[in-house]
């Protein structure tokens, strides 16, 4: 599971190949930004997120359909996955172009 975000020893849930300040920035970010800029979906069922490579990909796909169709933007979207290893959380980042 490449893109399967977890916890090394010490951090809070971030890969390996981001640094511990901006994952733990990004996680902060996700739990105080002002809820006009933020859609946190906390009515989701309670089962077990897809985060497997081909996952990612097809909801990068997903998100990219749909502000292209809706906005005529965001041709390419990057998806990050994380996991905050306290809550057992899961967080999506998705960077659709503008």
């Amino acid at each position: 599971m490449q893109h399967r975000r977890t916890a090394r020893q010490g951090d809070v849930g971030l890969p390996a190949q981001t640094g511990v300040l901006e994952g733990a920035s990004a996680l902060l970010h996700a739990d105080t930004v002002a809820g006009r800029f933020w859609k946190k979906r906390n009515d989701l069922p309670k089962v077990p997120p897809h985060v497997e490579d081909e996952d990612i990909r097809k909801l990068e796909k997903a998100i990219s359909h749909y502000f292209n169709k809706t906005e005529g933007r965001g041709r390419n979207c990057k998806v990050e996955p994380y996991r905050k290893v306290e809550t057992g959380k899961e967080y999506f980042f998705a960077y659709p172009e503008d």
